[in-house]
Order: structure tokens, then C-alpha cells, then sequence
């Protein structure tokens, strides 16, 4: 019988109106889990709480510390600090501390520098919720903020609940997963000493790569000359290894004038013909490099990067799944289907030619965004109201991500109305899928794309009715009234937690 993961919260009482906002959206999105706090043992004796919660973080599969200005002066939550710590250094919980002030982050500053956190790695970073003034972030009504959380909690759920990952026979491109050798190498600084927020951003990467079933190994900082950063022994790169460089700002455009010079470089350390990526991460900031990266949407092939390195910019987890899709190349060519809805001009009618431009950039937007994830999935297969019942009836294959917009959905100030639009349109293509022969046949993958409403809907599946659960929610920003006609862009929040959302359900059986 599987265990249902817990996770134990560790907070002083003061911050529990943040932590209670804060699990309003945790919560919703982490899922499968049981969540435990010191409010389960209120009614308890003082002996017998020691012992609950003792328990409880001896159980924990991961722990959430919330350190503030109160936390840090407090017996209860410095015991279950230290606890935590401790816990972590003997087996493998996960641990997940997050500032909520200024002294908190002065506080963690404080242990690194008397060596009270040597139980965790030197690059272990915490999650920063301190707004610009020292105070904490608030949560509600701010949708970045909540997006945060929502990234967070899915980054927890992959730790906990990873999705298993196929191992497919190897085809042009692509690379089988070798136990004997890594698939990332992860390097630190050649000769100098890395950044704190470049190994804040490598310590990120190194979790994306590990929820995404991708192996991996790190060196550290002045890997070119000093043998032990290497590990000390022999190189154990493979013939799919791929060697992944975080830049710094001024070292990113000297990269582009000298494009193999990391090649170079570890075929002093013993590795050559490396296919290798020049990373800069999230943080940094080199308009030259920058540039030259935007000519790219994709990784290139395992072949393309042993002759040119590849220029990334992408935040950790997005390079992640990038990565994944060159070296664990899953799907058929016309598995899965794209199939997403378009504007009509119905006889006599009037046609909207912003909602036709509107419509024709929401397509070629979310290919993009499908393309990024499953490399595989077909060219987008545009249908019109029940035109989609007779795609569904004669195309191939046993997956298909479909989705819908709400650019017919009239305005209005009424939130609750918009939803109930919306969900007319779920059911009606719902209902296609339950007449048709493939109902059972077919996993579908349920989109929508939020452009005029997605104020009225900031969530990432639709919660409301539990007959359209499976509905996932992609907002779009709209544009600045001062720039009438800018193409859509999807909102960064909504689109990375989308992102997780489609690449786990990519790698189900």
C-alpha cells in the first residue's frame, strides 16, 4: 500500500494569517498529500506536544519552515528547526524554508557564516517571499505572487510524487538513458568562483533535472585545473552526456566571440567532442548574448550541439524540460494531436477582423508553447463548433491536446456569468468526445485559452464544477490600451505552471 506524503508546517502563531493565505493556493495545486501544522495539537498537554511534534517531524516526508522575525526567537519553532535540519542530514526529506522578512534572511545569513547550517549544501538556497521594503509579500490579489506558490507547490509535488519516466527505444536525435554515465553535467565556474544567484539558479536546475527522471552530476567551481572540483576521478560522461556552463553577465559575450572556448576548455579536463550548452541564468543580464539566443526557440539535436553549442537564456525548469525532450524522445510523429478552436463569420453576419487576428495568434502561440514540450505533437489542427465531433471521428492516434478560447464570450462585468459561458463550451465538447466511438480510446488533454477573462479565472484547472476538473487554464496578458494590436502573450505565471501541467501528462501510461 502506497504512503500518503506528509508535510509538516513550521511557524510561529503570529504569521498564521500568511501561512493560512498561503495554503489557500499551496494546498489546491500540491494535491495527494497530508499537511500537518502545530494547530493539530492546540488541545494537547505540554508533554504530550513535545512528543506530537517530534513525531511528526520524524514522519515528515518534507518540511515547510516559514522564518520570520518571530520564528526566530521562539523555543517551539527553533526545536523544529533543528529537528528539521538534523532529519534532513539523515535521510532524505524534503525541506523547504521560506523568509518572510528581512531579519529572516539576516538570520539564515547569520547561520551559513557560524556554520549552524553544515548539515546542508553549501548552494541549498531558501524560497524568498520579502518584498523590496523588508516586510512580506502579500498574497492576496496578487496573481504573481500567486503564481509563485503555485510553482512551488508543483515543484514539490514532483519531488514527492514524481511521474514515472519510459525508457523508449533510441531513435535519430534522441538518447536512452545510460546507468553508467549522467545525462547533465552541471559545471561551476572554470577558474573563478560562481555568483550566489548563478548557483541559486544550478541548484534549481539540479531539482528540475532530478523531477524530470533526468541523471545528472555537478562540478564546482575551478573545474579547469583542479581535479578534485571534478569529482577527482575519471570523467563519466557518455556518448548523450550533455555539459550545461551557467554564464555570468560580462563572461556571456566573451562566449560568443570565442563560441567553443568551453569545449576547449573540457578537453583540457578530458572530455572531448562535448555537446555542450552556454547557459545564462535567470538574474543575469547581457543584451549581445541575449540576443543571439532569441534566434532559437528549441534546443538543438544531440548531433547539432557535438558541432555548436547552444545559447539558453530559459529559467531552470524550462531548460529542463528542454533537455529532457533531446535526450528522452517519447512520442510517435503524430502522437499527440493538436487541435485548437477558431473564429467563424457566420452568414450575414458581421466579421471581426481583430477576432480573427486574435484567434490566428492564439494558434500560433500555444503550438509554440505545446512545441516546447512535446516536440512530437502535430502541426495545430484548427475546428469551428461541432466541426471538432467529426475531426476527432477520422484522425489518428491515441492522444490529442485540444483546446478552446473565449474571444466569442461577450462582455461582461459579471464574473460568475463568464465562468458559466465557458463552462457551456467545456460541456459541449465534452459531449462530442461521450457520443463519439473514441471516448474510450483517446486521453484527452482539456485547454483553455483565457484571453478576454482570464481575470475572472486565475486559476490553473477550473474549480468550480467537478464535472470539468480536467480543464486546464491558460492565461494571457492584454495588451496596454497604448499599444493597441501587440501580439498576445501568455502570463508568465499561468504559463509555467501549464507547462508542468502538459509535460506531466505527456509522461503518464
Amino acid at each position: 500500500m502506497q504512503t500518503i506524503p506528509k508535510i509538516f508546517l513550521s511557524y510561529a502563531s503570529e504569521d498564521h494569517p500568511w501561512v493560512e493565505n498561503f495554503l489557500q493556493v499551496f494546498s489546491e495545486n500540491v494535491g495527494g498529500v497530508k499537511i500537518q501544522d502545530f494547530k493539530a495539537g492546540d488541545n494537547l498537554e505540554f508533554g504530550e506536544l513535545q512528543k506530537w511534534v517530534d513525531e511528526s517531524v520524524s514522519e515528515a516526508t518534507a518540511v515547510v519552515a516559514f522564518v520570520s522575525e518571530y520564528y526566530q526567537n521562539k523555543e517551539w519553532t527553533l526545536a523544529e528547526w533543528k529537528k528539521t535540519v538534523n532529519e534532513y542530514r539523515r535521510r532524505r526529506l524534503v525541506f523547504v524554508p521560506i523568509m518572510l522578512d528581512a531579519e529572516a534572511k539576516g538570520w539564515w545569513a547569520n547561520l551559513r557564516t557560524q556554520g549552524d547550517l553544515c548539515e546542508l549544501p553549501d548552494d541549498y538556497m531558501y524560497c524568498n517571499y520579502v518584498s523590496p521594503t523588508g516586510g512580506r509579500l502579500r498574497i492576496w490579489r496578487d496573481d504573481e505572487v500567486q503564481g509563485r506558490i503555485v510553482k512551488l507547490a508543483l515543484a514539490v509535488k514532483g519531488v514527492l510524487m514524481p511521474p514515472p519516466t519510459p525508457s523508449p527505444p533510441t531513435r535519430d536525435g534522441t538518447a536512452k538513458a545510460d546507468p553508467q554515465h549522467p545525462d547533465v553535467f552541471i559545471l561551476g565556474h572554470p577558474t573563478n568562483r560562481a555568483a550566489e544567484d548563478t548557483l541559486a539558479n544550478a541548484s534549481a536546475l539540479r531539482e528540475a533535472l532530478r523531477v524530470r527522471g533526468l541523471s545528472f552530476e555537478t562540478w564546482n567551481d575551478g573545474w579547469l585545473t583542479n581535479t578534485a572540483a571534478r569529482g577527482g576521478s575519471g570523467v563519466s560522461a557518455g556518448a548523450g552526456t550533455v555539459f550545461v556552463q551557467p554564464l555570468a553577465a560580462g563572461e556571456a559575450s566573451e562566449q560568443l566571440h570565442e563560441i567553443h572556448r568551453t569545449e576547449k576548455r573540457l578537453a583540457v579536463a578530458g572530455v572531448s567532442g562535448a555537446r555542450v550548452v552556454l547557459w545564462l541564468p535567470s538574474g543575469q543580464s547581457d543584451r549581445e548574448f541575449e540576443e543571439s539566443a532569441s534566434k532559437s526557440d528549441d534546443l538543438p539535436s544531440l548531433q547539432m550541439l557535438q558541432s555548436t553549442p547552444a545559447l539558453r537564456v530559459d529559467p531552470p525548469h524550462e531548460l529542463a524540460l528542454r533537455l529532457h525532450a533531446i535526450l528522452r524522445s517519447t512520442e510517435p510523429e503524430v502522437d499527440p494531436l493538436l487541435q485548437i478552436e477558431t473564429v467563424g463569420w457566420a452568414e450575414g453576419g458581421k466579421l471581426d477582423p481583430d477576432a480573427k487576428r486574435l484567434s490566428d495568434e492564439l494558434t500560433q502561440t500555444f503550438s509554440s508553447i505545446v512545441k516546447g514540450v512535446m516536440p512530437n505533437s502535430s502541426s495545430p489542427l484548427q475546428f469551428w463548433d461541432t466541426q471538432f465531433q467529426a475531426q476527432i471521428a477520422v484522425l489518428p492516434g491515441s492522444r490529442a491536446i485540444v483546446a478552446v478560447h473565449d474571444l466569442d464570450i461577450p462582455p461582461s462585468a459579471d464574473l460568475v456569468a463568464k465562468r458559466k459561458q465557458m463552462e457551456i463550451k467545456f460541456k459541449q465538447m465534452q459531449e462530442y468526445v461521450r457520443r463519439s466511438e473514441i471516448a474510450n480510446k483517446r486521453r484527452f488533454f482539456w485547454t483553455a485559452l483565457l484571453y478576454r477573462n482570464a481575470k475572472a479565472l486565475p486559476f490553473a484547472r477550473y474549480p468550480f464544477d467537478a464535472r470539468f476538473r480536467d480543464w486546464r487554464l491558460l492565461s494571457f496578458e492584454e495588451p496596454a490600451a497604448a499599444r493597441p494590436g501587440e501580439p498576445v502573450r501568455p502570463d508568465p505565471a499561468s504559463l509555467g505552471v501549464f507547462r508542468s501541467e502538459l509535460f506531466a501528462w505527456g509522461t503518464e501510461r
